[in-house]
C-alpha cells in the first residue's frame, strides 16, 4: 500500500502489516499497541535528527526489516552527524523509559528499555552498529571498520544465541531471545549494514 502524507510518500508492505497483526494477536495484555507507538516514536527520533542535520526526507517505507527512509541526495554527512541520526531513535526510547520510571508505568518503561537495548546492540543493521561505525570512522578507514564490526556482530549474535538457549532451557517456554537472535541473523546475512537513506 502506498499513500502520501504532507507530500511524503509512505509505503507499507504486506509483510509489515502481517507482522503488526501477528504482534497484536499474540499480545492480549496490551503490549502490542504500546510497542507499536514506541516504535513509531523511535523512528520519529531518527526523522527529527535527519531534519536537524539537513537531510530532506522524501518518503518512508515500512517493510519486513523495519523502516527505511528515502531522503533527497544531501551532501556527505560527517561521521558525527551520522551518529546523531543513528542514536536519535534509541535516545527517544531511553527518554520514554525514564519517563515511565518517573510516572511509575512499568509497561512504558519495559517497552522502551527493551527497544533501546535491542536497537543499541552492535550487530550489523542496528542503530548500535551505525553509532559504532560512525564513531570509529572518525579515526579509521571504512574497510577496516567494516571487517572489525562484522566480527563484533558475529560475536554478539553468538552470545545472544547462547543467552537465548539458556533462557529457553531455564524457563521451558521463553524463546524471545532466540527469536531476536534469528531476526538479527537474517538481517545480518541478507540486509547488511545500510544507513537510513
Amino acid at each position: 500500500m502506498t499513500t502520501t502524507f504532507k507530500g511524503k510518500k509512505i509505503q507499507i508492505s504486506v509483510y509489515f502489516a502481517a507482522l503488526v497483526t501477528l504482534a497484536f494477536a499474540l499480545s492480549p495484555e496490551g503490549y502490542a499497541p504500546l510497542g507499536l507507538v514506541c516504535c513509531i516514536l523511535h523512528e520519529a527520533g531518527h526523522l527529527l535528527c535527519m531534519k536537524a542535520v539537513g537531510c530532506e526526507v522524501r518518503g518512508v517505507s515500512l517493510g519486513l526489516y523495519g523502516m527505511r527512509i528515502d531522503s533527497a541526495p544531501c551532501v556527505a554527512l560527517s561521521p558525527i552527524k551520522e551518529v546523531v541520526i543513528a542514536f536519535g531513535g534509541p535516545l527517544v526510547n531511553i527518554i520514554l523509559a525514564v519517563l515511565g520510571v518517573i510516572i511509575k508505568n512499568q509497561m512504558l518503561t519495559a517497552s522502551n528499555a527493551v527497544l533501546a537495548v535491542f536497537n543499541l546492540l552492535p550487530v550489523e543493521s542496528t542503530d548500535g552498529y551505525n553509532v559504532l561505525y560512525g564513531l570509529l570512522s572518525i579515526r579509521f578507514e571504512s574497510e577496516k571498520i567494516k571487517a572489525a564490526l562484522r566480527i563484533v556482530s558475529a560475536a554478539f549474535l553468538f552470545l545472544l544465541y547462547c543467552f537465548g538457549f539458556l533462557l529457553l532451557f531455564k524457563s521451558g517456554y521463553n524463546f524471545s531471545a532466540l527469536a531476536v537472535a534469528v531476526y538479527l541473523s537474517v538481517k545480518f546475512l541478507f540486509q547488511g549494514s545500510q544507513p537510513y537513506r
